[in-house]
C-alpha cells in the first residue's frame, strides 16, 4: 500500500493495490517521510474507503483519542 499524505502521526491517506484511495489508521503510519510504500500491513488498525474530500480536512482537526473512543463505540 502506498502512503501518499500525512494527516497526523497515526492517520494517513493511501492508495491500495487496486488504485483506490483509502484513509488509514495505525500507530506511526504518518510518521515516515511521505510518500512511501507500506509493506507491513499489520501496522494498519482501520481503513476507510470512499471518504468525501470535504471530510479529510476535518480529520486533521479532530484529536486522535476521539477517533479511538469513537472506533471502540462503533466496534
Amino acid at each position: 500500500m502506498r502512503i501518499t499524505k500525512k494527516i497526523n502521526n497515526n492517520v494517513a491517506l493511501g492508495v491500495d493495490p487496486k488504485g483506490k484511495e483509502v484513509v488509514i489508521f495505525g500507530k506511526g503510519i504518518g510518521f515516515h517521510e511521505i510518500p512511501y510504500e507500506l509493506n507491513d500491513l499489520s501496522l494498519i488498525s482501520k481503513t476507510f474507503y470512499d471518504i468525501d474530500p470535504g471530510y479529510l480536512e476535518l480529520l486533521s482537526e479532530i484529536p486522535e483519542d476521539i477517533f479511538n473512543v469513537s472506533s471502540k463505540i462503533v466496534d
